[in-house]
């Protein structure tokens, strides 16, 4: 459902700025026109609208996808900006206009990722350990077997792998 409307990000070294269709990534209580401009997260606690204590020379890649907004450090860390209660990583908790550091449990947070991309119903995490993590509405852990089924995580859950799988390249 967004093929017509599109909402597009830019960080740059004085940070987020956001234009395109209202509501489509980022919730109108963050943006709420369609013109080029700086974003508003009052949560952040810094003027570069990243996450308490980031600054633009901190980011690694950035992946946006519907109402979703994900950033990865490159010390490893990955924080997300949902509209998506599941995709936040977090154990569902928040809400849409606040940075929430992904976690594998409450005060666990997900570390030494490398990567982090997905859809609008879940997002996948690599990390420098060759792991993958999943979480969002609907995932699924990987190979057959019992808890591999298509469920909605609210943490970041260890994927299986199957046994010949070598080393992790690239996720997409």
């Amino acid at each position: 459902n967004t093929v017509q409307q599109v909402q597009s990000v830019v960080l740059t070294t004085t940070g987020l700025f956001a234009w395109g269709s209202t509501g489509h990534l980022f919730s109108t209580s963050i943006k709420n026109n369609t013109t080029f401009g700086a974003l508003s997260i009052n949560s952040s606690n810094n003027s570069y609208d990243l996450p308490t204590g980031l600054t633009p020379a901190d980011v690694k890649m950035m992946f946006a996808t519907y109402q979703t907004l994900v950033i990865v450090t490159c010390d490893g860390q990955a924080w997300v900006l949902s509209q998506n209660a599941n995709n936040r990583g977090n154990g569902g908790s928040g809400n849409a206009t606040t940075w929430y550091r992904v976690s594998t449990a409450s005060n666990t947070p997900l570390q030494n990722i490398i990567a982090v991309r997905g859809c609008r119903s879940g997002l996948i995490a690599l990390t420098s350990d060759n792991r993958l993590y999943t979480w969002g509405a609907s995932t699924y852990r990987g190979t057959s077997g019992t808890g591999n089924g298509k469920q909605a995580r609210t943490y970041a859950t260890e994927m299986v792998k199957p046994a010949e799988m070598g080393t992790v390249k690239m996720i997409g």
